[in-house]
């Protein structure tokens, strides 16, 4: 079931109602079946991705109608996967002043310079 992407609360629903086993031992067992897909199937990352990047589109085009909000969910998953949009900036601005002996006066002085080329310019 979870190969097949079904839901935590789907493989819960299933295995109280066709094994008769409690909600609290499913919890092991999920966790027991994803070490065994771990250790049984293993795949390249690409695979994966792109399982994602269909199952995405194919809830995009589920619910396009239904749930425009859940569609656009998807596809913005779709992107992240496709790392289409950016985490970190674009200019990375570093300080690297030495402020030792610094005082509050050339501050002010410069801060006021800064102001006159501003208001300048």
């Amino acid at each position: 079931m979870l190969l097949t992407l079904k839901s935590r609360r789907f493989i819960e629903d299933e295995l109280t109602t066709k094994y008769n086993i409690q909600r609290r031992s499913c919890d092991k067992i999920i966790t027991q079946a994803y070490a065994y897909i771990k250790d049984n199937y293993k795949t390249d990352r690409e695979s994966i991705v792109t399982k994602h990047i269909e199952f995405y589109y194919d809830l995009a085009i589920q619910h396009k109608d239904i749930d425009p909000r859940a569609a656009l969910k998807a596809l913005e998953q779709v992107e992240k996967l496709l790392k289409m949009h950016q985490d970190t900036p674009v200019v990375a601005i570093q300080n690297n002043f030495d402020m030792s002996g610094v005082t509050n006066d050339v501050l002010i002085k410069k801060i006021e310079e800064l102001k006159q080329i501003k208001n300048g310019a």
